[in-house]
């Protein structure tokens, strides 16, 4: 964005760092590289850490992740239809909503 600014020549100030950038500040220029260089640096630093501690923990057994949806036995809710029993009967007995049980009637 600095880069950007200089380019259409505006001078930028850093009043806590006290530089400038722009086309008569080759020192100023110098700094504002240098602050990137190690930002940059501090950053891929910080991911390579959270990257190793995400691997410790993942061998440690504390990363799971989401938990498994719960199984519905589509071939005993199908068996069902099958038989005439009502769509809203399925989806009590089998703990399901309707809304299940008629994409599953809709796969059959």
């Amino acid at each position: 964005m600095v880069e950007r600014l200089t380019e259409r020549g505006v001078v930028v100030q850093f009043h806590k760092e006290d530089f400038k950038t722009g086309k008569n500040s080759p020192a100023g220029n110098m700094m504002l590289t240098v602050l990137a260089a190690v930002a940059q640096m501090e950053r891929e630093t910080m991911l390579e850490r959270q990257r190793e501690g995400y691997e410790a923990a993942k061998a440690a057994g504390r990363i799971t992740g989401r938990g498994k949806g719960r199984s519905i036995d589509r071939e005993a809710i199908k068996a069902e239809l099958a038989a005439g029993k009502t769509i809203r009967a399925i989806a009590e007995s089998h703990n399901v909503s309707t809304r299940t049980v008629m994409n599953i009637k809709a796969e059959a």
